[in-house]
């Protein structure tokens, strides 16, 4: 059958690790180690839910996105952010940013979080690849 669980490549050093039975970070010397983003995805191969506590954070050349339970926060460069459900719209067609202001500005809070923490720096609304 089908496990419609949502995953991400940040998924994967979690499951291996769990795989092979080890911990993160092991026996490093380096003292401020943070845990990776991901989740462990053998619950789902196993056909059970993933436990995800927090959203699904993404930031790639120009691209941001974060996804959270049905929902999918998106931009490309400066544009403003887009909303999808992905229950109804798995395709992207429809956004819905505009009829969900509350959802947008939640999400929006959390990426900005989650980009200080992965940072050490505010988003400055520029991606790191417009600056070069």
């Amino acid at each position: 059958g089908w496990n419609r669980t949502p995953a991400h490549v940040v998924d994967i050093l979690p499951t291996v690790l769990d795989l092979a039975g080890a911990k993160f970070p092991g026996s490093s010397k380096e003292p401020n180690i943070s845990q990776p983003d991901g989740v462990s995805l053998v619950p789902a191969f196993k056909g059970n839910t993933i436990d995800r506590a927090k959203p699904i954070f993404f930031q790639y050349a120009k691209g941001s996105a974060i996804r959270e339970g049905k929902w999918k926060l998106v931009r490309s460069g400066t544009e403003k952010w887009n909303l999808y459900d992905l229950e109804a719209d798995r395709t992207e067609t429809k956004n819905l940013a505009a009829n969900n202001p509350e959802v947008v500005n939640s999400m929006n809070k959390k990426w900005l979080n989650w980009w200080q923490e992965t940072t050490g720096k505010a988003w400055a609304g520029i991606p790191p690849k417009d600056k070069e």
